[in-house]
């Protein structure tokens, strides 16, 4: 799908605009909200004050040159058919060049994203092979204790916003359910012995907070980067292509070295188009606000949490590269290469690099067609 912003001109109104489009204000107002930033929004039946875009389909009419430089990719999966794909997750931590911590995950798993006709369009997310190995050998530990809770959360059904982070996980209920009934099965479980009481009842009540419908889960899932980058930059984003465009709302990354802590982030996107493959390719590229950076809360955690290490807290950078290949006809996801690397000084490296790849069979290319 291709969009225009037309530029709001004085004298205009809903009715006039309407008319030259050949639309009706219904329509015309009904398009631009469900495609529009939630601030951009049209409440009533004139426009409002200070809005300067309407954001409009290009078949509506013969448009001329200067609506032409206004016209603008617009990254929107039209296929309800759930796509399918696989990814691969490396995390890894290193201090003074020794390693720390290594976690892989593989994957493979099924996605759908439609066009609902609200501002927050529906998704699917159902996670069908989840391979991992946490570097220390709990995976298999307690009758395969660390892998049930992974597994709690394999079905999402979620709301996207405009800028593709998670707004609401509508399954909530189940997830309750399924927890209820995996802390049934841990309370019965005689291989769960060996874990002191304590323990297991701290585990029980944290899994009771986080299955809880006041819990923020949508914030939890958001911290993910696997969560955080498969939507980023699917749903809700205008593009003229061959420009760079840096992103202007809150972006930022949650840091592996610093458990928990926010980092802000300068980010810029640009767009490029592979004939030869169909595709756009949208290759982002991040780094750390230092305007935004709460450097003194850094530098105090750093001497608390790492105090073996004598040099003072000097250096601190973010640096992420990730490409996405989407494809021109249906807007759907066919790869996407992330690489995170988060560093302080010379002596503290954790990098992080997700690869999902779509995969195609013949019998869903059919079904596919059939469904457009």
């Amino acid at each position: 799908m291709q969009l225009i912003r037309y530029t709001i001109k004085k004298g205009d109104t809903l009715e006039k605009i309407a008319s030259e489009r050949n639309t009706t204000p219904i329509r015309l107002k009904n398009f631009h909200n469900t495609h529009c930033d939630f601030q951009d929004l049209i409440l009533e039946n004139e426009i409002p004050r200070g809005l300067e875009f309407l954001i409009m389909e290009t078949g509506q009419k013969e448009f001329s040159d200067e609506d032409e430089k206004e016209m603008q990719i617009f990254f929107l999966p039209k296929s309800k058919v759930p796509q399918t794909y696989t990814s691969s997750h490396l995390t890894e931590i290193e201090i003074n060049n020794v390693p720390l911590a290594t976690f892989t995950q593989n994957q493979e798993f099924n996605l759908s994203i439609e066009e609902s006709g609200i501002i927050y369009p529906f998704c699917t997310l159902q996670i069908t092979k989840n391979d991992f190995d946490d570097g220390i050998g709990l995976k298999g530990e307690f009758g395969g204790l660390l892998e049930s809770v992974v597994r709690l959360k394999d079905y999402l059904e979620l709301n996207l916003t405009p800028h593709g982070t998670i707004y609401r996980v509508e399954n909530r209920k189940q997830l309750r359910e399924k927890w209820e009934k995996l802390k049934e099965d841990l309370k019965n479980n005689p291989l769960l012995s060996e874990i002191p009481s304590s323990q297991m009842q701290e585990m029980i009540e944290k899994g009771d907070q986080e299955f809880s419908n006041s819990y923020p889960l949508e914030e939890e899932l958001n911290k993910s980067v696997f969560h955080s980058y498969l939507f980023f930059p699917l749903y809700g984003r205008m593009f003229l292509p061959e420009k760079t465009y840096e992103m202007q709302q809150d972006h930022h990354l949650i840091s592996m070295l610093f458990s928990g802590e926010r980092i802000p982030l300068r980010t810029t996107l640009t767009i490029t188009e592979d004939k030869e493959a169909n595709e756009y390719l949208v290759k982002v590229e991040s780094q750390v606000n230092k305007v935004l950076l709460d450097r003194n809360t850094l530098q105090q955690r750093y001497k608390e949490e790492y105090p073996f290490l004598k040099d003072a807290f000097d250096r601190y950078d973010v640096l992420i590269n990730a490409m996405y290949a989407i494809g021109k006809e249906d807007s759907i996801l066919n790869f996407a290469d992330i690489q995170i690397e988060e560093l302080v000084n010379n002596n503290m490296n954790a990098f992080q690099r997700l690869e999902i790849e779509r995969i195609v069979s013949e019998n869903k290319s059919e079904e596919e067609n059939k469904d457009e």
